[in-house]
């Protein structure tokens, strides 16, 4: 809850970065709370950023079933990478 009021919040900025390494397995009740949460997000000018996750795999799969644009979330293998973007 804490979560989505800081990024919701009006200087949360133009980006949230998101770093999912450290997430083994998201469930189909998680990826429908994370893109409503990006869908949130995408409403009030923030563009979400995922880190640590690859288009191909499972998690972004499943994510991406509940995603009504998937190509505008920028996603990043790295942490560092999506910071630098």
């Amino acid at each position: 809850d804490y979560l989505a009021r800081r990024l919701l919040s009006r200087d949360a900025g133009q980006f949230a970065v998101l770093d999912l390494r450290r997430v083994p397995l998201i469930t189909s009740a998680a990826a429908k709370m994370l893109a409503d949460l990006f869908a949130s997000l995408a409403t009030n000018g923030t563009r979400p950023v995922l880190a640590g996750i690859e288009r191909e795999s499972r998690n972004f799969r499943l994510l991406q079933t509940f995603l009504a644009d998937s190509g505008a979330i920028r996603t990043f293998s790295q942490l560092d990478e999506a910071i630098e973007w």
